[in-house]
């Protein structure tokens, strides 16, 4: 049996096709963004000044190795453009600027002899030689390109607060 709508206004038929697309519409934007909450990393990245970064790692040529005791290689970033750090047994201080993900950085350390010998004592010449930066979660990278050399350092941040 076939049914026959009659005396309906056209109107009213365009009605409910643009009411369904507009529900259709609208469950498909909420299944996106719960989708996408889902998969987002919620967490914010950390700042240059969220307090002491340890060295953990470093990478040159696509070669890397790994810091013994990252809490003897450290940089803390302070909001005054200043910077303190440790390298081995050494204090060291400076200053740095930050521009995007370019930076500057100039590091200068106390040379007393430690025993045993530091695993990473050129720390200090190869921080003042990255000259960019990017931040990961909680993890920073320096990175620098002198010639067909590429260096990239990688810390993490300490989970204490400094203050």
């Amino acid at each position: 049996m076939r049914y026959a709508v009659r005396n309906v206004p056209d109107f009213a038929f365009r009605l409910i096709h643009a009411s369904t697309t507009v529900v259709a519409v609208a469950a498909v934007l909420v299944g996106c963004l719960a989708l996408s909450g889902c998969s987002m990393n919620t967490e914010p990245d950390a700042s240059l000044q969220d307090g002491r970064w340890n060295l953990v790692s470093t990478k040159v040529n696509n070669t890397s190795e790994l810091i013994p005791a990252s809490e003897n290689y450290s940089i803390v970033f302070n909001a005054d453009g200043s910077t303190v750090g440790t390298s081995a047994c050494n204090d060291c201080s400076g200053t740095w600027t930050a521009a995007g993900d370019q930076i500057t950085l100039s590091l200068a350390c106390t040379e007393i002899a430690c025993s045993p010998q530091p695993s990473f004592e050129q720390f200090p010449g190869v921080a003042t030689s990255c000259d960019s930066f990017a931040i990961d979660g909680s993890k920073l990278y320096l990175f620098s390109v002198n010639g067909s050399t590429t260096t990239e350092l990688r810390f993490a941040l300490e989970a204490t607060n400094l203050d």
